[in-house]
């Protein structure tokens, strides 16, 4: 470990300084709705050593100020049937493993209108402002990943029924032990590339905390193999870290820090659905050949943490369908 790191993420910081710049954020946060960046960047810190115990002590204490009210979730049609008593097994795997592959699978309808949103809007390479018009100029030498955009997105109804489904709602507020906020609805291609960093395109291992604590469905758009890109994860890590510091982290390290046979690598049809908490170790593999398609949905505790995106609609009819749980979309309202 290098010295920064030493200093970094040694007991003085974790104890005298990183709680200090944790409470100023706080406090920041209820008069501004601003995470100061240094607040952030500790409250990352003081995660690789002690786990999860201090994002979710922020959780409590949101709650304990009423920062939001209790509010209940309004039901909303479901595209798929689900039980109470399959809603507590998937919350009780989330907790154990830190995922759950959920029972049930998009509809073959809606993966068909998702794909043809993804093959009829304009996708900009990954942390780039380089646009491509139509999915057929993908090159190999030009990048690896391409994003929708999150605002053009969410005037798809397709996407807001999915996204505002009942069934994410309570999977999601379940685990988080709160109403849920929507933080973010993303859709992305990925193809194999000539020249790739796998470290900007997520696909070396590390552990996301944008929030306190937050719940991430990922569906595949598309059949998912060993050559195609499958999503892995570190059984367990969730909770408890034995990492060294922030960052990306090679195969190796990880497997001599948490044993391989705690990597679990998810491939499957197009529909199949992941509900996980980020916070574990992850990442996405290279592809080898093909293509994959990916949805994402993610619910948060408190908007606490790095910088949200705001998207103010102004769209009457998209506004009618998220104001039963205006709460947890109020992102998207004045």
């Amino acid at each position: 470990m290098s010295l920064k790191n030493k200093i970094i993420y040694s007991q003085f910081f974790n104890i005298f300084v990183h709680p200090f710049f944790i409470l100023f954020g706080l406090v920041y946060f209820l008069i501004y709705k601003k995470t100061p960046w240094i607040s952030y960047w500790s409250m990352r810190k003081i995660y690789v050593s002690y786990g999860s115990i201090v994002p979710n002590t922020i959780t409590v204490f949101f709650q304990l100020l009423k920062f939001r009210k209790d509010h209940k979730l309004a039901k909303v049609k479901s595209i798929f049937a689900y039980s109470e008593d399959q809603l507590l097994a998937i919350n009780k795997e989330i907790n154990l493993k830190g995922y759950c592959i959920l029972p049930h699978t998009l509809p073959n309808k809606f993966i068909l209108e998702l794909e043809a949103i993804a093959k009829n809007q304009t996708v900009f390479i990954v942390d780039s402002k380089t646009k491509i018009e139509n999915i057929s100029e993908f090159k190999t030498e030009i990048g690896a990943r391409y994003d929708l955009l999150e605002s053009e997105l969410i005037k798809s109804p397709v996407i807001l029924q999915v996204s505002n489904d009942s069934y994410f709602l309570e999977i999601a507020m379940n685990y988080l032990g709160c109403l849920p906020l929507n933080d973010l609805i993303a859709m992305w291609w990925n193809i194999p590339s000539d020249s790739i960093n796998k470290s900007q395109i997520a696909q070396m291992y590390h552990f996301d905390l944008d929030r306190p604590q937050f719940l991430k469905f990922f569906i595949y758009l598309s059949d998912v193999t060993l050559s195609t890109g499958p999503h892995s994860y570190i059984k367990g890590t969730h909770t408890k870290k034995k990492i060294q510091h922030d960052g990306r982290f090679s195969d190796q390290y990880v497997f001599d820090t948490f044993g391989k046979e705690n990597e679990i690598i998810f491939c499957g049809k197009k529909g199949l659905i992941l509900a996980e908490d980020t916070r574990g170790l992850h990442k996405g593999h290279e592809l080898l050949e093909g293509y994959r398609l990916m949805f994402q949905i993610e619910f948060c505790s408190s908007f606490f943490g790095s910088e949200y995106n705001r998207i103010i609609i102004d769209n009457k009819e998209i506004l009618t369908h998220l104001e039963k749980n205006r709460a947890v979309w109020q992102r998207f309202f004045n």
